[in-house]
C-alpha cells in the first residue's frame, strides 16, 4: 500500500486529500477541489477514507476510532438523538456526520 494512506481500522483509512489524485488505489469520485475542505469520505466499495489536511482531522480521528467500534442499535440510538436535539455546535455536528458516515459504511457492505 502507498506509503502516503494510513490505515487506521480494516475500514478506516486517513489520508491527504490533495495527494489523492496520484494515488490509484483510493477512488473517491467528484472533483479533488470539492474533496479537500472535507474531512472524509466513503468509497464505493465502503471505505471510510479521513483527511488528513482538514483542521479537524485530529478529533475526526479519535471518534471515528471510537464510532467503528460501536454496535448498529448504539449508532442509530446515536444518530436519531442528535437528529431531535438540533444545535448549531460544529463539533455535534461533525459527530453526527461521523456516525452517519459509519452507517452509510455498513450498509454498503452489507450490500443495501
Amino acid at each position: 500500500m502507498n506509503r502516503n494512506i494510513d490505515v487506521l481500522g480494516k475500514e478506516l483509512l486517513a489520508v491527504r486529500f490533495n495527494l489523492i489524485p496520484l494515488m490509484p488505489e483510493i477512488e473517491l469520485g467528484g472533483s479533488v477541489l470539492d474533496e479537500i475542505n472535507e474531512f472524509a469520505r466513503l468509497t464505493k466499495d465502503g471505505v471510510i477514507v479521513l483527511n488528513k489536511d482538514h483542521p479537524g482531522y485530529e478529533i475526526a480521528k479519535r471518534r471515528m476510532m471510537k464510532i467503528v467500534k460501536m454496535k448498529d442499535y448504539e449508532i442509530s440510538f446515536s444518530i436519531n438523538y442528535l437528529n431531535e436535539k438540533k444545535s448549531d455546535e460544529p463539533m455535534r455536528e461533525l459527530y453526527r456526520t461521523m456516525l452517519i458516515f459509519e452507517r452509510d459504511r455498513r450498509s454498503i457492505k452489507k450490500g443495501r
